[in-house]
């Protein structure tokens, strides 16, 4: 296996032996420097050979390490989930905590999700909160991948610190909302009989499914969560239409699912970020298709997103 040091100044340095790229860059360049990995998550970081580095990884998660106290090394993949992590396990905030300020409305959404238990919910509503504080966007904060020393660290918890419990109530806020809809999405589709609307309503519920289920708090980003209810209720306002006119229904459809199936063989060889981007343009494409009248988040366009898919697949 091979471990690459990446100086803030200079050629990054590669060798075998892991122990050894330590002691050189602990006692030889005072400057911050960075394994390329990722550490365990919620392990501690900082090596007291070097407390001013951060120990970022290995590339195999498999890697094991027998000198202490460096961490476990795990991919580089877990990075930004394993600092993100970390800094929910020294900020988290009680259950009850959290419980405790949500509106009636708020509690009944919440309480009928499909988690498994409230602390699950609380848990991934918190990491939600975490992502959002950790991803640069319109409010000066911490941008997750510029954490590399003890000192980012320390103030990135900081940070987290002051603004975690608002904003665990602003992303329970947007997703109570997603479920008051899926609730509705699901009593409306519930009440559908007519047999010209069946393959509609199964393709509603089928992707309502892929909105809501256990862990979706977790799984949709931050900034989409927000705009979940909207999508939702495109779906009953598509079911709505296709009550008049449910041949333009499935000719709509059978158009989406086509372009859908071309976005996710270009996204497999697309860059991750560009790819989940193209995910949430598709989400807003669906909408223009069924409920313009609810309008989008951003201009969108299949055209558009095959120019976004094209950025990163020449």
């Amino acid at each position: 296996m091979r471990y690459q040091v990446e100086p803030r100044e200079g050629d990054p340095v590669a060798s075998d032996d892991l122990a050894s790229l330590r002691h050189r860059f602990a006692t030889e360049n005072p400057a911050p420097t960075a394994l390329a990995v990722a550490y365990e998550k919620a392990a501690r970081i900082t090596d007291a050979k070097a407390p001013g580095m951060l120990l970022i990884e290995s590339a195999e998660p498999e890697a094991n390490v027998a000198s202490a106290p460096a961490p476990k090394l795990v991919a580089s993949s877990d990075y930004v989930a394993g600092v993100r992590q970390l800094l929910l396990d020294e900020n988290r905030l009680p259950t009850k905590r959290i419980t405790s300020r949500w509106t009636g409305k708020q509690a009944a959404a919440l309480g009928a999700s499909p988690y498994a238990s409230t602390e699950e919910l609380v848990t991934d509503l918190q990491f939600a909160a975490v992502v959002a504080l950790t991803s640069g966007g319109d409010e000066p904060g911490v941008e997750i991948t510029d954490i590399r020393t003890a000192d980012d660290l320390a103030a990135a918890h900081d940070f987290v610190k002051q603004k975690l419990e608002a904003k665990t109530y602003a992303i329970a806020a947007d997703a109570a909302a997603g479920l008051a809809a899926w609730r509705e999405l699901d009593s409306a589709l519930r009440n559908t009989g007519a047999l010209a609307l069946l393959a509609t309503a199964s393709q509603i519920r089928e992707h309502a499914g892929s909105l809501i289920y256990p862990g979706f708090v977790r799984g949709i980003p931050p900034e989409r969560l927000r705009h979940l209810a909207r999508y939702l209720t495109a779906g009953r306002h598509r079911l709505e239409k296709a009550a008049t006119n449910a041949a333009r229904d499935q000719e709509l459809a059978r158009r989406l699912a086509a372009f859908a199936e071309e976005v996710a063989q270009t996204s497999a060889q697309a860059d991750p970020a560009v790819a989940t981007a193209a995910r949430w343009l598709l989400e807003e494409l669906r909408v223009s298709y069924f409920a313009q009248q609810l309008g989008t988040s951003e201009p969108v366009s299949e055209q558009r997103i095959r120019k976004l898919l094209a950025q990163r697949n020449p």
